[in-house]
């Protein structure tokens, strides 16, 4: 029951996310993204990011980040 309550909240973060990207103005990030370092190791996964502005965005939540492209999110 926490597990779904948790969910729900990061899925109300990020649809205020999407929200204000679009209302503002913003360019399309790319959404949910794992960076890494050139030819190195991962970084982690960010919920937006904006690549020609160098600007990463990470809510903060206390839910498990889903599975990107197979590899599982850093928090636990």
């Amino acid at each position: 029951a926490v597990d779904a309550l948790l969910a729900e909240g990061r899925a109300v973060a990020e649809a205020r996310l999407y929200a204000m990207v679009r209302e503002y103005g913003l360019p399309e990030p790319v959404w949910h993204v794992e960076l890494r370092l050139p030819g190195g190791p991962g970084l982690g996964g960010v919920d937006a990011y904006w690549p020609d502005h160098a600007v990463a965005v990470e809510l903060d939540s206390r839910a498990p980040r889903h599975a990107v492209h197979g590899v599982s999110g850093r928090r636990g």
